[in-house]
């Protein structure tokens, strides 16, 4: 992540989970998550994206690639958020699927990857939403 997009603060009300929000250009929103994402943290997660779509960007870029552990209610948590974020006319990208085994294979085992747009780093995140 270039020095441009670096979290100031991790939000972490659970010990296993770690959330942090910045302003990744105008109107990018850009949530980095480290940590993680089952079936206790992904309500936080969840409500945590939910606050940025509040917010009105016209993108929401949400990092992946510090998850060490990533179940199906994580996955269903970004659903919900993708579906909203839809309805709102808010673009969402994922950064860091491809490149971490444990985030990617839930994604490829469902057959999710098609419901977002996934970059290969959050700095091609960032270019592809100016």
């Amino acid at each position: 992540m270039s020095d441009e997009h670096r979290m100031d603060q991790w939000e972490s009300p659970h010990a296993l989970l770690g959330v942090g929000v910045c302003q990744g250009a105008p109107s990018v929103v850009v949530v980095a998550v480290r940590g993680e994402i089952d079936q206790i943290t992904a309500p936080q997660l969840r409500q945590t994206l939910l606050e940025q779509l509040d917010q009105n960007p016209a993108h929401l870029i949400v990092d992946l690639s510090a998850v060490s552990f990533f179940s199906s209610a994580g996955l269903g948590a970004l659903l919900a958020v993708r579906c909203r974020a839809g309805r709102d006319g808010v673009g969402t990208h994922l950064a860091g699927v491809t490149g971490n085994r444990l985030v990617g294979l839930v994604f490829e085992l469902t057959g999710c990857a098609e419901q977002f747009t996934i970059h290969s780093s959050l700095d091609a995140a960032v270019a592809a939403t100016g």
